[in-house]
C-alpha cells in the first residue's frame, strides 16, 4: 500500500537515512498503482521535509505528466529556488505563471507570494506580474502601508498585510474589509475572528466565526464533562487527547496550541456577550485541547467561576417576584445574590461614605 511506503519512508527520513528514504519512493513509484500515481505524494513528503534537492526529480516527471498543469510547473520552481540549482531560471518561470491570465488566480496567487518570498526584486522597481494585487504581493509585503493594501476586492494583499501588522486595529479594518468584499472565504473568519475578540468587539467576533460554527467547525470535538475538584487537581494524561484536531476541517487543520487558543477566545467572548451556557462548553474544550499545565489551570478556574454564575443565576431566578396582577406570589421572595466580589466593595463604599 501507498500509505505503507510513505509511512517508512517519512521515518527514514526522520531517522537521518535519506537515501534509504528516496529509495523507497523510487519502490512506490514503480510498484504500487498506476504510472505516475504516487509521484505527487512521494514529492510532496520530499518538500514537506525540507528535502528539495530529491523532490525535484519526482516533480519533473509529474510535470512531465501533465504539463497543463501550473500546479506542477509551480512546485518544480519553487523546490529549485529551495534547492538553489538554477535558481534565477527557476523565478523567470514562477513570475511568467503569476503573470499567465490563463492560470487561476489562486495559483497565480501563490506565485506571486512565492516571488515576495526570494525577494526578487529588479532594478527596474516592483514587480509587474499583470495585477496590481498580485503585484504588491510579488514586490513583499514588508514594506506595504496599510492604505496601499485596503483596496477593494485585494483579498490576498489584505491577509498577507494584516499577518504582518503588529496593530490588532489594523488587522482588524484589514481582514473585516477583506471579509466583506468577499464573504464566500472564509479563510479571513479566524485571524478577524481573533483581532475582533482582541479589541472586544464580541458581538463582531461571535458574528463572524457564526458560519464556521454552523459548519461543525468546533462542534465535533468529542463532550467531556469535568467535575469542578476534576478540573482544578487533575493533569491528564496528553496521550489521551491525541487526534483531537482530526475534526477540523482540512483547510481549517491547525496546531493544537492554536487550536485551543481559538476555542477558549470564543469562551471568553461568550463570556462577555452573557452566554454562560455556551461559553462553558468551550472552555471545557479548551481545557482538553490545552497542554501547557499553567494554561491549563487558568481555564479551570474560568470554568469554576462560570459554573458559580450560573448556579447563582438559577437560584435569583428561583428568589424572584413573579410580575402579575395578584401580589401573592406561589414561592418566597428573596433579595438578589451577588458575586462576593461585588458584596465586598459595596461593604466597603458603605463603610467610607459612613466614615
Amino acid at each position: 500500500m501507498a500509505a505503507n511506503f510513505l509511512g517508512l519512508a517519512e521515518i527514514r527520513i526522520a531517522a537521518g537515512d535519506t537515501a534509504g528514504a528516496v529509495k523507497l519512493l523510487h519502490r512506490l513509484v514503480v510498484a504500487v498503482g498506476n504510472p505516475f500515481e504516487n509521484l505527487d505524494p512521494a514529492a510532496a513528503l520530499l518538500e514537506k521535509t525540507g528535502h528539495n534537492a530529491e523532490a525535484i526529480e519526482f516533480i519533473e516527471q509529474l510535470v512531465q505528466s501533465a504539463p497543463w498543469e501550473p500546479v506542477y510547473r509551480l512546485r518544480l520552481a519553487k523546490a529549485t529556488i529551495a534547492a538553489d540549482t538554477n535558481a534565477g531560471s527557476a523565478q523567470d518561470v514562477v513570475a511568467s505563471i503569476a503573470s499567465s491570465a490563463d492560470v487561476p488566480y489562486t495559483v497565480r496567487t501563490q506565485a506571486a507570494l512565492t516571488l515576495a518570498g526570494v525577494h526578487h526584486q529588479s532594478e527596474r522597481g516592483p514587480i509587474q506580474v499583470g495585477s496590481n494585487e498580485l503585484s504588491l504581493l510579488a514586490s513583499g509585503i514588508g514594506g506595504l502601508s496599510a492604505s496601499a493594501a485596503n483596496q477593494p476586492f485585494f483579498y490576498e494583499v489584505r491577509l498577507q498585510a494584516a499577518q504582518s501588522s503588529s496593530e490588532p486595529r489594523v488587522k482588524f479594518q484589514l481582514l473585516g474589509n477583506a471579509l466583506a468584499d468577499t464573504p464566500t472565504r472564509d479563510d479571513a473568519r479566524i485571524p478577524l475572528f481573533l483581532a475582533a475578540a482582541s479589541v472586544r468587539s464580541d458581538e463582531f467576533a461571535r458574528g463572524v466565526i457564526e458560519p464556521l460554527l454552523r459548519q461543525q467547525f468546533l462542534s465535533r470535538v468529542p463532550p467531556v464533562a469535568i467535575a469542578e475538584d476534576e478540573i482544578i487537581t487533575s493533569e491528564t494524561d496528553s496521550s489521551a487527547d491525541e487526534g483531537v484536531g482530526s475534526w477540523l476541517p482540512t483547510r481549517f487543520r491547525l496546531a493544537p496550541a492554536q487550536q485551543a487558543q481559538i476555542v477558549w477566545t470564543l469562551a471568553e467572548v461568550l463570556i462577555r456577550v452573557d452566554r454562560l451556557n455556551e461559553a462553558l462548553t468551550y472552555l471545557q474544550t479548551a481545557h482538553r485541547l490545552e497542554k501547557a499545565p499553567a494554561r491549563r489551570q487558568q481555564i479551570s478556574s474560568e470554568i469554576v467561576d462560570v459554573r458559580l454564575r450560573l448556579r447563582r443565576q438559577q437560584l435569583n431566578e428561583a428568589r424572584q417576584p413573579i410580575l402579575h396582577e395578584a401580589l401573592e406570589q406561589d414561592h418566597l421572595v428573596h433579595s438578589k445574590l451577588l458575586a462576593r466580589s461585588t458584596v465586598a466593595a459595596k461593604a466597603a463604599a458603605k463603610k467610607g461614605v459612613t466614615q
